[in-house]
């Protein structure tokens, strides 16, 4: 038999056994789908056939849903009112970043030859926390999945802070909600670029920096790896 009899036979005999196994998995889930239908009905539907509720159970069950659907109700809108309200003081105060650290801005690339919406931000560590400027120094860039700036350390239990209690200087690649006229992915990842130099300049006893990008920011991170590998930790 030449080698494509073999491989048309081996895939007859592949396609056959798969044939099978399947009509078998099929016959064993409807056979167990059928057994809990019949006894969902055994334990409820039966035992209300056999019993049904009075008018007046039939209003107190609707009462309570009633009073239950009101306060869920209630809630519900008054979560979304607070909500809206929240974020329209966000709006009015400019939509800061919502880092749960303080920080310094050391570089604003609005200022940039290519100007674009990111900023490097150097987290100040809290109270209690001591960095040492030797460790090696963590870059994390912000999410843009939707997300508004900051929300990659709106947090004490982030990357951030794990890094800050670990003794490692931290800065934050954040960005602005409105994108300079013109910029591209291209800009952006030039003033990253320039933003982790900067980090190295500061830190010139240190291993390079360690680049963490969350969400869409890992993608930005890969860029920046591949533009400039040498500079990257």
């Amino acid at each position: 038999m030449t080698d494509l009899g073999k491989q048309l036979s081996r895939t007859h005999d592949l396609s056959t056994k798969v044939t099978r196994l399947f009509q078998k998995r099929a016959q064993a889930a409807q056979e167990r789908f059928t057994e809990r239908v019949q006894g969902a009905y055994a334990k409820h539907v039966a035992d209300l056939m056999s019993k049904p509720m009075s008018p007046w159970d039939v209003w107190t069950d609707w009462s309570r849903y009633a009073v239950d659907f009101a306060q869920r109700s209630t809630l519900f809108w008054d979560t979304i009112r607070s909500r809206g309200n929240q974020y329209v003081e966000h709006v009015q105060a400019g939509q800061p970043p919502v880092l749960h650290f303080d920080y310094e801005t050391v570089l604003d690339a609005r200022t940039f030859q290519r100007p674009v919406n990111y900023a490097l931000l150097r987290i100040v560590p809290p109270e209690g926390v001591s960095i040492d400027p030797k460790r090696r120094p963590y870059v994390i860039i912000d999410p843009r999945a939707g997300h508004g700036p900051g929300i990659g350390g709106f947090k004490d239990d982030s990357q951030v802070g794990v890094a800050l209690r670990e003794g490692h200087p931290v800065y934050f690649v954040m960005f602005y909600p409105q994108p300079e006229p013109g910029q591209t992915l291209l800009d952006v990842t030039e003033a990253e670029r320039q933003f982790v130099h900067k980090v190295r300049e500061l830190h010139p006893e240190s291993p390079k920096p360690v680049i963490v990008g969350n969400c869409q920011g890992g993608w930005a991170a890969m860029m920046l790896a591949a533009a400039d590998p040498d500079e990257m930790g």
